[in-house]
């Protein structure tokens, strides 16, 4: 790691956290898929939620605006994602790592990832943080309505 990292930016990429933010989507798309998360749609939130510049398009949404009207009302959601998440990736597979290890991110038999935050303290009602977990609850409730990865991605600008 390098040392001239902010402090915002070590949070930011601090596993446990991270795995929090994780634990919000998996844990919307569960309540609404009805089924575990495929695996390949677990590098999405971390890079969309933690994006400063894409906090305001979860303004004044809620999980009936959907994720095509949300994608379709804010095109800069798309632009340069790829990038985002590619510069994620080192971060989110020690945060899955944490979640399974603190048994708050189940790993099925079929690769599929199911929330257990009985398993944690009552994280949503964070002063300075619960918007972030809102947020990536919303955004897991909104992927989990679709139920198609390949839809998601294509949405996204994204190759499968």
């Amino acid at each position: 790691m390098q040392m001239n990292k902010s402090v915002d930016v070590f949070a930011a990429t601090n596993p446990a956290f991270l795995s929090l933010v994780l634990l919000s989507f998996i844990e919307g798309y569960n309540e609404e898929a009805d089924g575990g998360l495929p695996f390949t749609l677990a590098i999405l939130p971390i890079p969309i939620i933690l994006s400063g510049d894409l906090d305001t398009t979860f303004e004044g949404t809620n999980i009936r605006t959907g994720f095509y009207s949300w994608v379709k009302q804010n095109p800069a959601i798309v632009v340069n994602l790829n990038n985002r998440i590619n510069e994620s990736i080192e971060y989110i597979q020690p945060a899955i790592s944490y979640g399974v290890a603190r048994k708050t991110i189940k790993i099925d038999d079929k690769g599929r990832l199911w929330g257990l935050s009985q398993n944690t303290a009552n994280y949503y009602n964070s002063a300075t943080l619960g918007r972030i977990f809102k947020n990536s609850k919303r955004l897991g409730n909104w992927i989990g309505q679709i139920k198609s990865t390949k839809t998601v991605f294509n949405h996204l600008g994204l190759e499968v």
